[in-house]
């Protein structure tokens, strides 16, 4: 069974890359408060967490945008479904 994705949906793409990046900025700004000694780091982290999870989120939307504009003169992406279970109730 082939089956064609047209659109792909936008909100859980952009979430996840929105709080990854705010986590993986958090952890950078816990390393340099380490390595500094100093609490500034965890304020510039938290700060360069939402500027990287903003910029993901911001790419992310971008990059869905364009594939669901240019989906449908593309003809969107082929996926082989295999019916295992049509398979068994026919036997």
């Amino acid at each position: 069974m082939k089956k064609t994705i047209l659109h792909i949906d936008y909100k859980v793409p952009a979430f996840v890359l929105f709080f990854s990046g705010i986590c993986f900025g958090e952890l950078i700004g816990i390393i340099i408060a380490i390595l500094d000694r100093d609490f500034l780091g965890i304020v510039t982290g938290a700060c360069l967490g939402i500027g990287l999870g903003f910029a993901g989120a911001a790419f992310t939307l971008l990059t869905l945008w364009i594939f669901n504009v240019f989906a449908d003169n593309l003809g969107g992406w082929q996926i082989k479904i295999k019916d295992e279970y049509a398979k068994e109730t026919k036997e």
